[in-house]
């Protein structure tokens, strides 16, 4: 799978497109696990047409993070994650991502919209 393919599967779900997003409109080069957990979350429960849906509920949230959306971010090169200390860095790959983001987002902001 070529990186640009990668970096267009990380997007595929609406949590990776709001990570990417969080650490875009940031400058931080360190973020926690537990930042990036409560912005989702946050996220979640302001998505009120999803709430109390199984993607956004809390434990969910929790364990696809570790276990699904880091993962696939690291494996697209968009983030380095150091899963012994729960560190995120961003990595190459996300200024491609945020071209991929701006370029689909000028369509009236439909990246950010829970998928069911």
């Amino acid at each position: 799978m070529s990186n640009f393919d990668a970096a267009l599967e990380a997007l595929a779900d609406w949590q990776r497109r709001t990570l990417c997003e969080y650490l875009l409109n940031r400058s931080d080069e360190l973020y926690t696990y537990e930042e990036a957990l409560t912005h989702l979350e946050t996220e979640a429960r302001d998505a009120v047409d999803d709430v109390g849906s199984p993607s956004v509920r809390t434990g969910d949230i929790e364990h696809r993070l570790h276990h699904v959306h880091l993962p696939k971010l690291a494996d697209a090169n968009v983030i380095k994650y150091d899963t012994e200390e729960r560190l995120i860095r961003p990595d190459r790959m996300l200024s491609t991502v945020e071209q991929i983001m701006d370029a689909l987002d000028d369509d009236g902001g439909v990246l950010q919209e829970p998928c069911p």
